[in-house]
């Protein structure tokens, strides 16, 4: 096995530095657009379904933990039962990138309101 020279690491280690730099700036430029969506979503939720409030929560929320497979989870409050699943269609359709995880809070678990407590209302 042939040795790996200083200029050839240095190399590697240039390569490697400017990869990273590329790939979170295409991380941030995701979680823009999945903020965007979450608005977006936010919006039409309270527009055309009547919630009275909307929060997103998860990894969203957590620089870092946000990447190429992450969604957007929001909950929602006031949405008819009825509606739910409209609802659900409406905010998968926003865009072909990022996709929506909507709970309806009203039936939500314990565990799960403590995760939305922690969110941001939108």
């Amino acid at each position: 096995m042939r040795e790996i020279s200083a200029a050839d690491m240095e190399i590697y280690r240039e390569t490697a530095r400017r990869n990273k730099a590329l790939m979170q700036e295409k991380r941030d430029l995701r979680a823009k657009l999945a903020w965007e969506v979450a608005g977006k979503a936010a919006h039409l939720l309270r527009e055309r379904f009547g919630a009275g409030k909307v929060m997103v929560f998860g990894s969203l929320l957590r620089p870092g933990h946000f990447d190429e497979r992450s969604d957007v989870d929001l909950a929602a409050w006031g949405i008819p039962e009825e509606n739910f699943l409209s609802a659900v269609a409406a905010v998968t359709g926003i865009d072909g990138e990022i996709s929506v995880d909507l709970v309806r809070m009203e039936e939500a678990s314990s565990g799960l309101e403590d995760q939305v407590r922690e969110g941001v209302e939108l």
